[in-house]
């Protein structure tokens, strides 16, 4: 989300929730084994174009990051089994 610091309102901590500001997120990652060995390692980018049009979307005014923690849960749901699977 974006901040809109032209609004007359104290907006200090809103966010803007607008198609043109899909949340993303950008990582590196290592995944290791119990010996410390390495598996696999890269970099992602994820971003959500499309997170104003999902119905079970819950606005927290307690979870600043809710789309990209949301994304990041998905991703490691999604891909880390594979990955693992691949290397043992």
């Amino acid at each position: 989300g974006g901040f809109e610091p032209w609004q007359r309102i104290p907006l200090n901590d809103v966010r803007m929730l607008k198609d043109r500001y899909p949340p993303s997120v950008k990582f590196r990652y290592v995944l290791e084994n119990e010996n410390g060995n390495r598996l696999a390692e890269g970099e992602v980018s994820l971003r959500d174009t499309s997170y104003l049009l999902d119905s079970t979307r819950i606005i927290s005014s307690t979870d600043t990051f809710h789309y990209e923690r949301r994304m990041i849960e998905h991703w490691i749901r999604s891909k880390l089994p594979d990955l693992v699977e691949k290397k043992t």
